[in-house]
């Protein structure tokens, strides 16, 4: 059922460019100014000389790639989870409105595909990310699951007297944490030592 109001639209006609997204900090080649799908891969990374962790990853990387399209275009995004994989997944787009920017209509299984078509019609860079439900979202996501998608004006980029504005080469950094239990590291014995520091703090102020 059509809830969004909008006239419907015969996109049969329309151009198709396929893009090939790059690792971080490289961005897929891409026009500045208007002319005319990631894979779930689960697996073990290395973060530190002696530190693994299970990633849940597009494409392979930590962050996901960053995708550049331009205002108006039609993004048609092909989710792919490989039947190695363990977990369900999909991606929720922040820069596209109503199903749970995309979540719902994205959800699938090991061995699993969907397809995702949406308008981008609002500039900026926008995040994405796994969204499963529940506690698995933030699990998915500090796991690796995150990336961006850039829209970019249809004329172009301007400064703020209205005049172009272009760049000779774009990259894309994005952060993420990992938080590695070390041998011997005992997650109650740490919030004991927090527990008692803090007592000692209070009654500290009390004798003050």
């Amino acid at each position: 059922m059509n809830t969004s109001g909008a006239a419907p639209t015969d996109l049969s006609r329309l151009p198709r460019r396929k893009a090939k997204l790059a690792r971080p900090p490289f961005v897929h080649p891409h026009d500045q100014v208007a002319t005319e799908g990631p894979a779930i891969i689960e697996k073990e990374i290395q973060v530190d000389e002696d530190a693994w962790v299970q990633a849940m990853t597009f494409n392979g990387s930590v962050p996901g790639p960053l995708m550049v399209v331009h205002e108006g275009d039609y993004v048609e995004l092909t989710l792919f989870n490989p039947p190695e994989n363990m977990m369900q997944h999909n991606i929720d787009f922040h820069a596209a409105t109503g199903a749970l920017g995309g979540g719902s209509l994205t959800l699938v299984n090991p061995g699993e595909k969907a397809v995702l078509r949406f308008k981008a019609s609002r500039p900026g860079v926008f995040v994405c990310h796994c969204a499963p439900g529940g506690p698995m979202i933030p699990w998915h996501v500090v796991s690796g699951m995150s990336g961006a998608i850039m829209m970019l004006p249809r004329e172009g980029l301007k400064d703020h007297l209205g005049n172009p504005v272009s760049y000779d080469r774009a990259c894309y950094i994005g952060g993420n944490d990992f938080y590695i239990p070390r041998p011997g590291w005992c997650l109650c014995a740490l919030y004991r030592r927090q527990a008692k520091a803090s007592r000692a703090r209070k009654a500290a102020s009390l004798w003050a």
